[in-house]
């Protein structure tokens, strides 16, 4: 679920500038690219930082003391819970830090919690925010190069960004949100493609054969290829075949030696959560 969060934040990133690129409104799309990275720290910071203060006061209140700890599997929720900080002045300290505040007394533990390293201790849950700015801003930087670019060239350097990072292992989060960049370029181009045709001629002769095979039903079988690639478990494929070879195909064929393989993924994406 975070892997499909971070690749609708890389669409929505990504679908007005591109817009307005091949609409031939360069100038227009920096705008909009410098007014939405601005607006990106506000809408990721406030809301997370009201939340950290709103489970600090329940901390404080003594809240999260009422019942007694459950023990689940990986102590997440012992290991999350926030703890109450003795002291008005000590307590203000803490709920600063924990919002944005760097540790300047001890700079090997620097650390701008919520909005950079996402090590929330009141409210551990807001972990990819973090990622998520990094990712936003990835996209921006690619897109505002691109943006005086003709529409093959700016794809094709969005697909080789996409490819690099894949190459590299970065899944978190550029590789996530530049798949979401490049499936708005599909999406415009798709839009553009049906506005085409029905502006043509000859829209009254639908396409024949396999062409409308593909037209009618590459959503319908890109969806099952995606559903049958999500029930992979992420421990233990090698228990069923068909997950089995699943996974033996990606190490194989996808996954590049020496980078991050897909249990390796699943592994960091764990450690972060």
């Amino acid at each position: 679920m975070i892997s499909i969060f971070f690749i609708l934040s890389g669409y929505v990133c990504a679908i007005k500038p591109i817009r307005l690129s091949t609409a031939g409104q360069a100038d227009e799309a920096r705008r909009v690219i410098a007014s939405s990275a601005f607006r990106r720290c506000l809408r990721i910071g406030l809301p997370a930082t009201f939340l950290t203060i709103f489970a600090w006061a329940l901390a404080q209140m003594g809240a999260f003391t009422l019942a007694p700890t459950v023990e689940l599997e990986g102590n997440w929720l012992e290991r999350t819970t926030p703890k109450r900080v003795p002291g008005f002045g000590a307590s203000i300290k803490a709920l600063i830090t924990q919002c944005v505040c760097p540790n300047i007394i001890s700079p090997a533990d620097s650390q701008f919690n919520t909005w950079a390293i996402s090590d929330n201790h009141y409210e551990a849950n807001l972990w990819s925010l973090g990622w998520e700015m990094r990712g936003a801003m990835v996209v921006y930087l690619i897109l505002s190069i691109s943006v005086n670019c003709t529409p093959l060239w700016r794809r094709f350097i969005l697909l080789s960004m996409t490819f690099f990072y894949f190459k590299s292992g970065e899944f978190i989060p550029p590789f996530l949100f530049l798949c979401g960049a490049v499936l708005a370029e599909v999406t415009l181009l798709q839009i553009a493609h049906n506005n085409n045709k029905a502006l043509s001629t000859d829209v009254g002769s639908p396409p024949r054969g396999l062409r409308r095979l593909v037209k009618k039903y590459w959503t319908g079988v890109l969806f099952t290829c995606s559903f049958y690639l999500g029930t992979q478990p992420p421990e233990s494929p090698h228990r069923a075949k068909y997950s089995r070879v699943m996974h033996e195909f990606f190490q194989k064929y996808i996954a590049t030696e020496g980078s991050m393989s897909v249990s390796s993924y699943i592994a960091d994406l764990r450690r972060y959560i």
